[in-house]
């Protein structure tokens, strides 16, 4: 006797439970019914208008959050996102070559495969402004993974645990935060939601198109993010489809059969080939070579020497963080679910609680450091929360209306709860401006103090390109991990002409030694170059060219006939200087760093100029510095800045 797809999965479920349903008999007999092999659900043919519904519903408290800067939290990762798509849309799409432009030209970044990317491009090419497009761009993935996490619920586990699911999913202190994030993590977990459905949906029915699809959402899933994608196999490999036999055999030959293997394999192998190319190219860049990811390997497994994995507070933490962001008082539900899966698909649901708990134990160095990296894991934990959640609800239905709306009522008030007591996490998206580390004044002022065409050498922020990416400017990040006197020696061959320290009196600003002449331009902005000539806004200038200064004292007056030490304690001291202009001849300890009237502090060099600019018409200006020992002034003279 033929009969449908439908109703091969539930004879495959009673099946599984060894000829008893998973739902109560009463609820069976209301939700099923065939007539000619065919099944008729009018309440499911309402689940699209409720599911849009419930959707516009989630989208009520993000839309006001739209406009905020990409910088309530992770901004240097919302930033690094963002720039790829900006580029996208001012010189268009080119998948095989993104850019970032942050590690110094060429700008070629092939980290992460740009979908993403490329898509929030798109809504800015619609008119849509840079960071209000990034953060629709994640709203529709993360919409796009709710409605395949609703489908897979929906189809191994019943239409009340795909509510529940969905409302686990869209109603967390978490999701509501990285919903509108500029990052990547929601696309590929729609890509890996929907590899797992069309996956097992293909083991089921055995169809060209099942497998086409599952293959084609699991290489989105993988190439987008393989540390999401990995795991995502076993609940595919795991799940048991009508039809097949008990024994080992027919379990292996079900596996093997080599659709399947194409299945589970083509993803993988795609990531595969991308990681491996950036990573040769990493590898042969000397600004970038520490994010080659052979190279990361020990931060995201976190197996260095600095290793934390074997200290059990930090597991705690971990795992705290995940109760307290996602699920707070409903824990208690993990119960009901193990006691649900033991019954219904129970290899598919250990596959599933696999896959939710290994991301934690193999790249614990990325979960511990970044909290947005659960998003990985989200669609997943509201799975199994959803189907304890639902057979919470089954069970307590035949007890009476009352303790039914009493369990739900309970539910919604632990909601509330956990919005609560998670306040001080998600109310910042609701400020205009959340910009706790000031970098929006930081990048205006690198954008009024430079051009736009100008390459910028930047210290003091590591890796994170939120300065570059506001002020709109390309260069170099330098960091702990790339700096190095080889990567010094090649900058003045390169096109940088402006120089920017987050923090001038804490950050490495000797670099600019390695430029024949440094300036200050403002508090944080210098400008670089091979000759005086490239300075062209700086109001104090720096060189160890001391045959300069001989030119300039030529035929110039003198200023004071004997030497002035300055100690390097921080404490400024007047010097008395002319209208024209003022060239001092020192020497200092190579650490200390000499701040001339008002502008940022240089680093040591032989040959420092005070423009007419910098003196303003006054009579003196105060000099001091800042490291061991003293600075002393061996000669000082009235002359014109070199420009």
């Amino acid at each position: 006797m033929h009969r449908s797809p439908h109703a091969r999965r539930h004879a495959a479920l009673v099946a599984d439970l060894g000829g008893r349903s998973c739902f109560p008999s009463r609820l069976v007999g209301r939700s099923w019914t065939y007539r000619h092999g065919q099944k008729h659900d009018s309440v499911r043919t309402r689940d699209p208008f409720i599911f849009a519904a419930v959707m516009v519903l989630a989208l009520v408290p993000r839309l006001p959050t739209l406009a905020q800067p990409l910088l309530e939290a992770h901004g240097f990762r919302q930033t690094w996102t963002a720039y790829t798509a900006l580029i996208y849309h001012e010189q268009g799409i080119d998948l095989l070559h993104p850019e970032m432009p942050i590690f110094g030209p060429p700008f070629f970044h092939p980290q992460e495969f740009p979908i993403f990317q490329a898509i929030a491009a798109i809504v800015m090419d619609l008119g849509v402004t840079t960071d209000t497009a990034m953060r629709v761009a994640a709203l529709l993935c993360f919409f796009a993974t709710a409605g395949l996490v609703f489908g897979l619920a929906r189809h191994v586990a019943g239409r009340a645990a795909a509510w529940a699911t969905l409302l686990f999913f869209v109603a967390s202190p978490f999701a509501l935060l990285w919903s509108r994030g500029s990052l990547i993590e929601y696309l590929a977990t729609a890509g890996c939601v929907a590899w797992i459905w069309a996956g097992i949906r293909f083991r089921e029915e055995r169809t060209w198109l099942l497998l086409l699809l599952a293959i084609a959402a699991g290489s989105l899933g993988a190439l987008v993010k393989p540390t999401t994608a990995l795991f995502c196999a076993l609940p595919i490999g795991l799940y048991r489809a009508a039809g097949e036999g008990a024994d080992v055999r027919a379990w292996l030959r079900a596996r093997l059969d080599p659709r399947v293997i194409l299945l589970l394999i083509v993803p993988g192998f795609l990531a595969t080939v991308w990681t491996a190319a950036a990573d040769a190219y990493f590898q042969n860049k000397l600004a970038a070579a520490f994010l080659a990811p052979s190279a990361l390997r020990d931060s995201y497994l976190d197996l260095g020497v600095y290793s934390l994995r074997a200290f059990w507070w930090v597991w705690a933490g971990v795992g705290f963080r995940f109760v307290y962001l996602f699920v707070g008082p409903f824990l208690p539900l993990l119960g009901m679910a193990w006691v649900a899966a033991r019954r219904e698909r129970t290899a598919f649901w250990v596959g599933i609680a696999a896959a939710l708990a290994l991301p934690f134990l193999v790249f614990f160095g990325l979960y511990r450091r970044h909290d947005y990296y659960m998003a990985a894991i989200s669609p997943l934990a509201a799975l199994v929360f959803g189907l304890g959640a639902a057979r919470l609800i089954q069970a307590v239905a035949g007890r009476g209306r009352r303790t039914l709306v009493g369990v739900v009522g309970a539910g919604l008030t632990a909601f509330v709860v956990l919005f609560g007591l998670t306040s001080d996490y998600w109310l910042r998206i609701y400020e205009p401006v959340h910009d706790a580390e000031q970098i929006l004044p930081a990048a205006s002022e690198l954008a009024a103090l430079s051009r736009s065409d100008d390459l910028v050498v930047m210290v003091g922020r590591r890796y994170d390109p939120s300065v570059l990416y506001y002020a709109r400017r390309k260069g170099l990040l330098i960091t702990d991990e790339n700096a190095s006197e080889e990567l010094y020696a090649t900058l003045p061959s390169q096109p940088y002409r402006i120089f920017f320290s987050w923090d001038p009196a804490l950050d490495p600003i000797g670099i600019m030694r390695s430029w024949g002449w440094s300036g200050a331009v403002g508090p944080r902005t210098y400008e670089v170059g091979r000759s005086a000539r490239a300075l062209e806004r700086s109001a104090v200038l720096a060189t160890d060219d001391r045959a300069a200064f001989d030119v300039a004292a030529s035929g110039s007056r003198r200023l004071v006939p004997s030497l002035i030490d300055v100690r390097c304690d921080g404490v400024g001291r007047s010097l008395d200087v002319d209208p024209v202009g003022v060239w001092l001849l020192v020497h200092a300890d190579a650490e200390a760093r000499v701040s001339l009237s008002a502008y940022a502090p240089l680093p040591a060099r032989a040959v420092y100029v005070i423009s007419p600019q910098a003196i303003g018409g006054r009579s003196s200006v105060s000099v001091s510095c800042v490291g061991p020992g003293s600075m002393t002034i061996d000669a000082m003279t009235a002359a014109p800045p070199p420009l």
